[in-house]
């Protein structure tokens, strides 16, 4: 199972940066603590696109994706994966 969801999760942060989404993602974290500590992410955070703009997206493991639910529509914690 981990093996799936940790391919799923490469290709969408792939995909998010191919999309030019923010352009950084804070997997290394998420990772560390699912492999060593059995903690599965449920979400990864992307950030520093490259326009400079600061803002910041969700990355949702496989067949999730990052819904809208309240606040600035430029932070991560505004979406949840759905």
């Amino acid at each position: 199972m981990r093996a799936t969801f940790l391919s799923a999760l490469f290709c969408i942060v792939q995909s998010s940066v191919a999309l030019i989404t923010p352009a950084n993602s804070h997997v290394m974290v998420p990772l560390i603590e699912w492999v060593e500590r059995g903690v599965k992410p449920k979400s990864v955070l992307a950030s520093d696109p490259p326009d400079g703009s600061g803002r910041t997206t969700k990355l949702c493991p496989w067949p999730q994706t990052a819904e809208y639910k309240s606040g600035n529509k430029d932070d991560w914690e505004s979406f949840i994966c759905v």
